[in-house]
C-alpha cells in the first residue's frame, strides 16, 4: 500500500471568506467593532466578507452599517462586489438609517426615491421630504462643527468676545457697546 502524500499546510489553512467571517462573528463583536472589521475587509478587497459583517452590524442597529449595506443594493451607486442592484432592498436599508437620523442615509434615500430603479418606483413626495430632512441634518452638523471652530481660546463664543471687548472700553463690531456687526468701524 502506498502512503498518502501529506497535504501542504497552505491548503489545509485555506479558509473561505464565509468561514473567516463566521469565526469572527462567533467572537460576538460589538456592532462598532463589526463596522471597523467591515471597513478593513473592504479595504483589502474582500467586499463579500465586508458585506456579511456589515449586514450583521446593520441588523444589530448600527446606522453606519445600514448605510453600507444599502450601498451594495443601490441602483444609483457604483456596483459593489457583484451584487445585483435591488431598489427595494436599498430603500429598506437606507430608510432604517434615515429614520435613525443619519443625514447621508436621508440624502441617498431621497435620491433613490426621486429616481427609482431596479424594481423601485419613484415617489417624488417622499423623495422631497427625505432630501429636505437630509439637507437640514447636514446643515445642522456643519453648523455645530463650525460653532466649535469659532470658540475663542478661552472657550468663549464670538458674541462673548464682543461683550468682553466692549466692557474693556472698546466698541463691538457694529460700533455699539456690547452688540455685534461691522468690525468696530464707524460710519463717517
Amino acid at each position: 500500500a502506498q502512503p498518502t502524500p501529506p497535504v501542504p499546510a497552505a491548503e489545509t489553512s485555506k479558509k473561505t471568506v464565509r468561514d473567516m467571517v463566521a469565526e469572527y462573528l462567533a467572537t460576538k463583536p460589538t456592532p462598532e467593532a463589526m463596522l471597523a472589521k467591515g471597513k478593513e475587509l473592504a479595504a483589502s478587497g474582500e467586499l463579500g466578507g465586508a458585506f456579511l459583517v456589515w449586514r450583521r452590524a446593520a441588523e444589530a442597529g448600527n446606522v453606519q452599517a445600514q448605510l453600507e449595506v444599502a450601498g451594495f443594493f443601490d441602483p444609483l451607486a457604483q456596483p459593489k462586489g457583484g451584487f445585483t442592484p435591488d431598489g427595494p432592498r436599498a430603500a429598506d436599508w437606507y430608510e432604517r438609517a434615515a429614520l435613525a437620523g443619519l443625514a447621508e442615509a436621508q440624502r441617498r434615500y431621497g435620491l433613490l426615491l426621486a429616481k427609482g430603479g431596479a424594481g423601485l418606483n419613484p415617489d417624488q413626495a417622499k423623495a422631497k421630504s427625505w432630501l429636505a430632512a437630509g439637507g437640514c441634518a447636514e446643515r445642522r452638523r456643519r453648523q455645530e462643527g463650525a460653532g466649535k471652530l469659532r470658540q475663542g481660546s478661552h472657550g468663549q463664543s464670538p458674541r462673548n468676545a464682543n461683550q468682553r471687548f466692549a466692557q474693556a472700553g472698546g466698541t463691538d463690531v457694529q460700533g455699539q457697546p456690547g452688540g455685534s456687526g461691522s468690525g468696530g468701524r464707524t460710519n463717517a
